[in-house]
């Protein structure tokens, strides 16, 4: 039993880490236009483009968790996330930041579901609750992205957020 709940607040603060690779570019995402002078469009696509890519890896690579993979694709997932927020952390220009957030929009794409995947098999009895907190532990993850940026752009630099969550993420 205290195995299974250090696995669901394991795998919950994992979500939120996730998560918070997705809300770490929005509170930047102006300073980095201004920065490397991207256009609005520019920016409009690489913000969409995360929930693009991690949609379509749902659909594509999620379901090999399915398969009795959750664990390597959990792995693989945090791996291709850490990749992609490293790239836009360094990128300068937009192909980078773009691909980078393609890149994590795989890795959140895959691994989350997986991550679901292995909660609701270790505690089936426990199903909504643990969910539940899945779910919050996304929510919490994307709104303190933003907080993260705020706090860590200032004093140093436009990669910082982004490796900072990666640091947590990995």
């Amino acid at each position: 039993m205290q195995r299974r709940r250090h696995l669901i607040w394991a795998f919950s603060a994992l979500s939120a880490a996730l998560a918070a690779g997705y809300g770490v570019l929005f509170t930047i995402v102006g300073d980095i236009r201004d920065e490397y002078g991207l256009t609005d469009t520019a920016v409009g696509l690489i913000v969409g483009v995360g929930f693009l890519s991690a949609f379509v890896s749902q659909l594509t690579i999620a379901p090999v968790a399915d398969r009795g993979r959750a664990r390597q694709v959990v792995v693989a997932g945090v791996l291709v996330n850490v990749l992609g927020l490293l790239m836009m952390g360094f990128g300068t220009s937009l192909t980078p930041i773009l691909t980078g957030r393609i890149v994590s929009g795989i890795g959140i794409g895959a691994a989350l579901p997986a991550i679901r995947r292995i909660v609701i098999l270790a505690a089936p009895d426990d199903l909504g609750r643990n969910l539940g907190r899945l779910l919050s532990a996304d929510v919490f993850g994307f709104a303190m992205g933003p907080a993260v940026s705020a706090i860590l752009v200032g004093p140093f630099g436009l990669a910082a957020p982004f490796v900072v969550v990666s640091a947590a993420t990995g």
